[in-house]
């Protein structure tokens, strides 16, 4: 993967101005709508793809080639889910999402924006204070009492991991539970996690603004990092480079999330803009080649 000239959002992707800075993201369980948990105690639904949208198609004689867009996106679907601000946003199994308020409050929201009557099952994800990601079996969790852990599978002790940023910005468990990524450093930082953690590295590219945001692709050993001046970039975390998502515009990525497909990743910033990237069958393919 090599830096491009234009970043890849602004040829596959559509993107929105939301009016509040963006807590968290995730993709509905099928995969159809990306939600967006708002400052302001909003969401934002966003549809995965639409009529018109621009794509990468094959040419006759071979080869690929961008497809320009031949209608807008469509608006975003707002939600006033809370009186308060947004907490933390996840996916409903059944369908939808399930948001904590800053004020306690659950709110439950279909993919089309109605309200879902409450449940009474409250993800670990709202509830755990800190940050907390995982991935098949494996957890991982940062708080300022315990600092970065890892649980290996479930039941088994915690295991404290040692070199990571003194207060992490996110977490990531990907490559099905094999490796941790963690923002809040100069560049994203990773473990391999099993058959046990091992010593961390660095990779993707270090420079004068910290990684805000980090997402480990579902099913591939990729990792698209966001950066506190408004860079998103596809890394590989063992090496230097990088595929260009999005320019810089001085608002932090605050929320990355890949669709369960790993085909799309939603994005929300500090400056209230949330995002949809389509990335094109290609591109993996050529990863596979190298």
């Amino acid at each position: 993967m090599t830096m491009q000239q234009r970043p890849l959002l602004d040829l596959l992707g559509a993107r929105w101005a939301a009016g509040a800075p963006v807590v968290a993201a995730v993709w509905s369980a099928d995969g159809t709508v990306a939600g967006f948990a708002m400052d302001d105690g909003t969401l934002a639904l966003a549809a995965r793809t639409w009529p018109g949208a621009a794509r990468v198609a094959q040419r006759p004689s071979g080869g690929i080639e961008l497809v320009p867009a031949t209608a807008p996106p469509p608006p975003v679907v707002r939600v006033n889910a809370h009186r308060g601000g947004c907490g933390a946003i996840v996916a409903s199994p059944a369908g939808g999402f399930v948001t904590l308020g800053t004020d306690g409050t659950l709110a439950r929201t279909a993919n089309d924006g109605a309200t879902l009557p409450p449940g009474e099952d409250v993800p670990d994800a709202l509830t755990v204070p800190g940050l907390r990601a995982e991935c098949a079996d494996v957890v991982a969790t940062w708080t300022e009492q315990d600092g970065l852990r890892v649980r290996l599978s479930p039941g088994a002790a915690w295991v404290t991991l040692a070199g990571g940023p003194d207060s992490p910005t996110a977490l990531s468990v990907f490559d099905e539970g094999r490796m941790l990524a963690v923002a809040g450093g100069a560049r994203p930082l990773c473990w391999r996690l099993l058959p046990g953690p091992g010593e961390p590295f660095a990779g993707g590219i270090a420079g004068r603004h910290p990684v805000s945001a980090v997402a480990g692709h579902p099913h591939r050993v990729l990792l698209a990092a966001g950066y506190a001046h408004g860079v998103v970039l596809l890394c590989q975390p063992t090496g230097e480079e990088v595929l260009f998502l999005r320019a810089p515009d001085g608002a932090a990525v605050t929320a990355l999330a890949w669709s369960g497909d790993g085909r799309r990743l939603a994005l929300g910033t500090q400056g209230g803009e949330v995002a949809v990237l389509a990335l094109p069958a290609a591109l993996f393919r050529q990863q596979e080649a190298a």
